[in-house]
């Protein structure tokens, strides 16, 4: 399956074939529910975290 790669967060990719179902909406809600958990479990990580742990995010919750 192919990956969208970030250069900046090496090592970090997301599947392209779960980009193909999600409307812009959906991606603002994940976003959204993502900022909500961030706040409340990553509060003192680093800031240059924040990106990975999104996209881990979006791996895990897009495969579910």
């Amino acid at each position: 399956m192919d990956e969208v790669r970030f250069p900046d967060y090496p090592g970090c990719s997301l599947e392209a074939g779960f980009i193909q179902n999600i409307n812009p909406q959906k991606l603002l809600r994940f976003r959204r529910q993502f900022l909500t958990y961030a706040k409340m479990n990553h509060s003192n990580e680093e800031t240059n975290k924040i990106g990975r742990y999104f996209i881990q995010y979006l791996n895990k919750t897009l495969t579910d």
